[in-house]
């Protein structure tokens, strides 16, 4: 049986040095910061090194999880914590699931004031999602609810009035295969957590697609390494039919600037994972199997996301900086992101995201996504047969494209 234990944490006592990874570390950290409970989930009750971690005075985000010697999966930005929300731009505390709202930018995105200039320095995390916490609904010992009120206003000055509502857990061993078609290797150790996230039009109009639409957008941050790869399957077949394998045209093209950092297998892009060079790509809803993830030699660690897509809805939005697109619905809706840490020392992450479509809501109609995070730390053999079967892809073949 899965279980939910709390530990309060007294407000008032001081900071753990920034410089404690341990997963307790974090957690206390969190806890002082925040000022609120932080919810700690265990996949199976009986191991202590199976573990989720969600802060909902960090706007509810899953701040990381545990599994086997991984005391960290996700990416969490200590000093950032330290400092509190401290940057009205972006407030980077990290997390390997944290809910966004899309698009970022072009002619309806919600990063850039009204009428701006598309630049680094001008982009901002709009204020709802950058500070505050969630309001915890219930939490039954298998998952928690939250909720959170917010107001947006897109490039086009057009006002969003809209609530969120956040279901958080964790997912058994026995639900592995119904969840993504393996079962667990005795050999392998195991954590698993979804987030169900629900956008409801909380205004008085109707939401239309030329005036921008809202989506949810999920956006999970996991520790850059020097040998750590992206492993991104797509749906094989002709461009003429499905469109283009990959855009990777963010900040770049990655393929022609740095093409030794991206190969394309059979039926699997890979993309390196060492954060030290900015680049980015995605795979449409037509092309993407509903899977993406990422493999850590180092640590014996195996990451799989698991998201909702729908090859036939009309409005994802892009996400790239354009100011002007003749197409701002043509988008992915799987993203990945390598940061760069050389020259910011707290961008030491990658990123695995998706994002729902738009839909055009009318008062009090609501739409969902759900995001899973699966981790799994064993030999690379255990780790290499669920990676063939979920992401199309052998984890030698992988690493053999980009040496």
């Amino acid at each position: 049986m899965n279980r939910l234990s709390i530990i309060i944490f007294a407000i008032g006592a001081t900071l753990l040095s920034s410089c404690t990874n341990t997963y307790q570390g974090i957690r206390d950290n969190t806890m002082v910061y925040s000022g609120e409970i932080v919810y700690d989930l265990s996949t199976d009750a009986e191991n202590s090194a199976s573990k989720v971690m969600v802060a909902p005075g960090l706007n509810g985000r899953i701040l990381t999880s545990k599994v086997g010697t991984v005391e960290s999966v996700g990416f969490v930005n200590m000093n950032a914590i330290e400092r509190g929300e401290a940057s009205q731009q972006f407030n980077n505390f990290g997390g390997q699931d944290r809910l966004w709202i899309g698009p970022e930018a072009e002619q309806f995105g919600f990063y850039f004031e009204p009428g701006g200039d598309f630049d680094r320095e001008k982009w901002r995390v709009p204020e709802p999602l950058n500070e505050g916490a969630m309001k915890v609904i219930s939490a039954d010992g298998q998952k928690i609810t939250l909720q959170r009120e917010m107001e947006l206003t897109n490039y086009q000055s057009v006002q969003f009035k809209m609530r969120v509502d956040r279901e958080v857990g964790v997912i058994s061993s026995m639900q592995l295969n119904e969840e993504i078609g393996v079962s667990l290797p005795e050999e392998v150790e195991f954590t698993a957590s979804y987030s169900l996230n629900t956008l409801t039009n909380t205004g008085d109009k109707a939401w239309s697609s030329a005036t921008g639409l809202p989506t949810i957008w999920i956006l999970g941050q996991y520790n850059g390494g020097a040998n750590t790869v992206i492993l991104a399957p797509f749906k094989t077949g002709e461009e003429s039919e499905l469109g283009p394998i990959l855009f990777d045209d963010y900040f770049g093209k990655v393929r022609e600037k740095t093409p030794e950092r991206l190969k394309v297998s059979d039926a699997c892009a890979v993309f390196k994972a060492d954060a030290k060079m900015e680049g980015k790509f995605g795979i449409s809803p037509r092309r993407t199997t509903g899977f993406a993830g990422s493999y850590d030699p180092d640590q014996n660690l195996l990451i799989i996301c698991k998201f909702d897509f729908d090859p036939e809805a009309r409005f994802y939005p892009t996400y790239t900086w354009l100011e002007n697109n003749p197409k701002p619905y043509s988008g992915d809706v799987f993203q990945t992101y390598n940061a760069d840490s050389l020259s910011n020392s707290e961008n030491s992450f990658y990123e695995l995201e998706s994002a729902s479509p738009g839909r055009e809501l009318n008062p009090g109609e609501s739409f969902n996504h759900r995001h899973a995070v699966f981790t799994f730390q064993g030999s690379e053999t255990a780790l290499s047969a669920i990676a063939e079967k979920v992401l199309k892809i052998k984890l030698s073949e992988a690493l053999e494209l980009l040496e």
